[in-house]
């Protein structure tokens, strides 16, 4: 289980995009994509997985959270419900 609990935005970020990784073996192809997160804090775990998705050639990657913890209106750099 990866931890992101008492980092801060940026390490959280540097953190995170190391845990995806892209299957390039496989021949399936996806063009719509949805990501279910329990939790989201930052969006730094979904930002990374979608910029992944984005490299596998997906047109279209939505998110949705069961919850989602305070975020300052400066941190709001990515759309929760839908990302295009």
């Amino acid at each position: 289980q990866h931890s992101q609990k008492g980092l801060t935005r940026l390490e959280r970020i540097e953190n995170i995009q190391q845990q995806f990784q892209i299957n390039t073996t496989s021949k399936l192809c996806y063009r719509r994509v949805l990501i279910l997160d329990d939790v989201v804090t930052t969006g730094s775990s979904i930002f990374a997985l979608k910029q992944k998705l984005e490299q596998l050639g997906c047109q279209k990657v939505y998110a949705a959270c069961i919850a989602s913890a305070a975020i300052k209106p400066s941190l709001h750099h990515l759309p929760l419900r839908a990302i295009h």
